[in-house]
């Protein structure tokens, strides 16, 4: 079912929006892209941490210069990020240490190795 935006441009039953910003495109809002709207905050969670993921698979060291930087708007409030990690333990805590899912930190882990979860483990090409 397709949900039509409010006046203030809103679609009430997606609240939560993925953006993607091109780190080969630092700071400029003109490369940003809108990857999807979702009901909930764990769903739009979730395509940020295989998005980010995939990025890192397909780039690896070189993430940081040409990979994709997905992130969630709006900012959720610290009790519903609370809950949405409650209700996903095996999320790296780490990756929301500011108060929302930080890309480039979980990007780090995964380069580094540092995720204990073997789904998020990058392959890596022996």
């Amino acid at each position: 079912m397709k949900t039509e935006p409010d006046s203030a441009g809103e679609t009430p039953d997606l609240p939560w929006t993925v953006y993607v910003d091109d780190n080969f495109h630092y700071m400029d809002e003109s490369e940003r892209v809108a990857r999807g709207r979702f009901a909930t905050l764990e769903e739009a969670i979730a395509e940020c941490i295989a998005f980010t993921r995939s990025s890192v698979e397909e780039n690896g060291d070189a993430y940081w210069n040409f990979g994709d930087d997905p992130w969630v708007m709006p900012r959720p409030e610290p009790e519903v990020l609370a809950a949405a990690l409650a209700a996903h333990p095996e999320w790296p805590r780490e990756a929301f240490a500011n108060g929302y899912f930080s890309a480039k930190t979980y990007a780090s882990l995964l380069v580094d190795g540092k995720c204990q979860d073997d789904w998020t483990r990058p392959r890596r090409q022996e």
